[in-house]
Order: structure tokens, then sequence, then C-alpha cells
């Protein structure tokens, strides 16, 4: 499943930085540079993952951390910062950040922290997923159908792996949306039934068994 990452950064060079690796690594990604827009965001989505600096506008990185804690969000905290003082990093932890990162960093730095704070259970991540005649390999980001690889744009993916780690679970065309699209894309639920009929048309062939279900008035579930 594509992690969805919420990225606190006010130094736009250092935010793009860190967007543009988590993208390339096939994470969604929300970006914001103002502490009180993050809470805005943080009450319309859910996050796999806080990346949260310490000074920013709004509301530093330790009041989002610590309101983010108050109502309920459990999804683990790298908090950065350019300062390396002790205090910081003990408040920072006190306000429930999980990790620290001091800037200037390297980038393999935080690629190693994120995975790290990211990482499931090795049978979630190493095993091939099949459904039928149709397997997915999440390590490779890839998709066959009968033993042929099918080509998936990225939501498309994360729409098919989302449902088959979840079989039989019904997802709601909302929760769809705020799971697998970054808020500032503005997608449509029409967006997202065109993106499932590309899907299925793609996965299904005259005679197969419908991949994906549509309950009416609910949403969308794979069937075991």
């Amino acid at each position: 499943m594509m992690p969805k990452v919420l990225v606190l950064e006010d130094d736009k060079p250092v935010a793009q930085m860190v967007a543009d690796w988590l993208r390339r690594e096939h994470y969604v990604v929300d970006v914001t540079h103002d502490g009180l827009e993050a809470m805005d965001f943080l009450k319309e989505s859910t996050y796999d993952l806080l990346i949260l600096d310490l000074s920013v506008p709004g509301k530093d990185g330790i009041e989002v951390c610590n309101l983010y804690r108050r109502n309920g969000g459990h999804s683990p905290i790298l908090m950065l910062t350019g300062r390396d003082r002790i205090d910081q990093r003990v408040l920072g932890l006190d306000a429930g950040a999980d990790d620290y990162l001091t800037k200037p960093f390297d980038l393999r730095e935080l690629a190693s922290r994120v995975k790290a704070l990211l990482r499931r259970p090795p049978m979630a991540t190493t095993r091939v997923m099949t459904l039928g005649d149709i397997e997915l390999d999440p390590d490779s980001h890839s998709v066959r159908k009968g033993g042929i690889e099918v080509e998936l744009f990225p939501k498309e993916y994360a729409i098919l792996e989302l449902l088959m780690r979840n079989p039989n679970q019904v997802f709601s065309p909302e929760t769809l949306l705020s799971r697998l699209w970054a808020t500032d894309d503005n997608a449509t639920i029409d967006a997202l039934r065109q993106t499932i009929l590309r899907l299925r048309r793609k996965l299904e062939q005259e005679g197969d068994k419908p991949l994906i279900r549509t309950i009416r008035g609910v949403g969308y579930r794979i069937e075991t």
C-alpha cells in the first residue's frame, strides 16, 4: 500500500527535496509550510507518517505534534530541526515524536529513518499477494495476470494493493480519495470511478469473476 505522508517544512527547497524523494519511492505526499495549515490537513486526511520541522510559522512542529497526539493520532512522527540542542530534542520527543533528524541531513539518512518508522512485518512486505490469476508484488511494485505483467498507473496500483490487502472489506469512495490521493490533487469521486474502471478493463477478461465489486451506495471491495 502506498503510504501517505505529511511534510511540514518552511524551507521550501528542503520540503521539495524531501517530497520529491518520497514520491519517487511511491509515497503519497502532502506538503505544507505552515503549522496551522498542517492541522487542517490532519483534520481532512489520515497519514501513515508525519515529517515535521520544528520551526515553522503558525504552529511550530512541537505544537502540531502535541495536538496530533492529544487528538488521538498514532502514526509515527519524524521531527526535523536546524538546531542541534539536546533540550529541543527532548521537547520534541516529549510531545510525542518518534525520531529526530538534525538539518542539514543526507537523503540516505532520511530514507533510513522513514523506512524504519514505516517498516511492516516482513510477511506483509515481501509476500506476493495473489487473487485468482492476479499476482501483486509490493517489493517490485508490479502486477501480473496469468504470468504476464500488466502496466498500471500509480493510482490504479494503489487501489488494487489497498483492496487486496483488505479482502472483503468495503471502502467508501471518500475513504479511498482521502487515503490514496494527495489533498491538493482536488480529486473527485468521478475521477475515482474512472480509475477503477480502467483497472477493471486491464485486469478483467470476459468470463472472469469480477475483480472489484461495487456495493451500491456504500463503496468498493475485493472478494476472496
